[in-house]
């Protein structure tokens, strides 16, 4: 068995069950022939899937497909990319803006 499907053989059950690959199909005549590639929302990097935001996260990571998880101190409060993950003040900026983790400017 070549080296590389016994790689894929042994990572592949962590890639389904990740839920970033897919299977398909493709009809070639009367054959059907059957693979798997990366899902809509996710990219391939090497022989991993990872998910694709429309805008980078900045204080955060892609986690799945236009969804950001935040560093501490930070928040997507819309739950999506576009808006990445802002500084969270708790007490509010009275004067200003909140330009890190309670911070005000």
């Amino acid at each position: 068995m070549p080296l590389r499907y016994f790689i894929v053989f042994l990572l592949l059950p962590s890639l389904i069950l990740a839920s970033s690959l897919c299977k398909k199909t493709e009809s070639i005549g009367k054959k059907k022939i059957s693979y798997w590639e990366c899902c809509d929302g996710y990219k391939s990097v090497g022989l991993n899937c990872e998910p694709i935001c429309r805008e980078d996260c900045g204080h955060g990571k892609c986690v799945s497909p236009n969804t950001c998880s935040c560093h501490e101190g930070y928040d997507n409060f819309q739950h999506d990319s576009a808006y990445g993950c802002v500084p969270v003040c708790k007490r509010g900026c009275q004067n200003g803006e909140c330009v890190a983790p309670e911070t005000c400017k």
